[in-house]
């Protein structure tokens, strides 16, 4: 059995948070042992993930009833138990941001008018023509 929820690592508990995410926003809470080693490179390189590191990993969650293998065609299917689930919502501080998708799109910000310098107050955008303004 692996370690306690409270002895192991920071490292481990973002790697278990992950992996246990992972299978909870699954369909019907559970993948393919090939799609679930589809991890994104970004949180490969953040966590030190690997897909044998992740194999191994999900062994030692299964052998605590976190996680419950079922042979599908030749492969098996990985799922998460409500044990698992408990866990996760434990370790939900440690799930890693996924890197967002897309194109970054640089926004301009309107130019801003410049103080008028007729103002007496040089705060606020009145013009001192006439009777002193609410400033």
């Amino acid at each position: 059995m692996s370690q306690t929820l409270a002895d192991a690592d920071p490292l481990t508990q973002r790697r278990h948070a992950f992996l246990l995410h992972q299978l909870a926003n699954a369909p019907e809470g559970g993948l393919t042992a090939g799609a679930a080693n589809k991890i994104p490179a970004a949180i490969q390189k953040e966590l030190g993930l690997t897909p044998a590191i992740a194999a191994r990993l999900r062994e030692e969650l299964e052998g605590d009833w976190r996680l419950s293998y079922t042979p599908v065609k030749g492969s098996k299917r990985i799922a998460i138990t409500e044990a698992g689930r408990e866990r996760l919502r434990v370790l939900g501080r440690f799930v890693p941001l996924q890197p967002a998708r897309g194109e970054r799109i640089e926004v301009e910000e309107p130019a801003r008018p410049a103080v008028s310098p007729t103002c007496c107050c040089n705060s606020c955008r009145f013009l001192k023509a006439g009777p002193r303004h609410p400033c």
